[in-house]
């Protein structure tokens, strides 16, 4: 696997990134019979990087967690 195509610095989110865009990659060419099981992985995988994030965050004290939350949730709502 290499790594993210955005770096961002930070171990943690850059591998993060690294497993999801593998996964999104693998969307172009998976047959019908696995599809769904890939958009549950990546939307496990979007999950758990969006809990970790937020943790991150969190423990920073970034006052912009709110608002990224928020985001969050918007994305996997849609």
């Amino acid at each position: 696997m290499s790594g993210p195509s955005i770096v961002l610095g930070i171990a943690l989110m850059d591998e993060d990134h690294a497993v999801l865009e593998c996964l999104l990659t693998q969307a172009a060419s998976i047959d019908d019979a696995g599809l769904q099981g890939l958009l549950d992985r990546i939307e496990c995988e979007t999950r758990a990087h969006f809990q970790r994030e937020e943790d991150l965050m969190r423990d920073a004290a970034l006052t912009v967690l709110p608002c990224h939350m928020i985001q969050h949730e918007l994305f996997l709502g849609q």
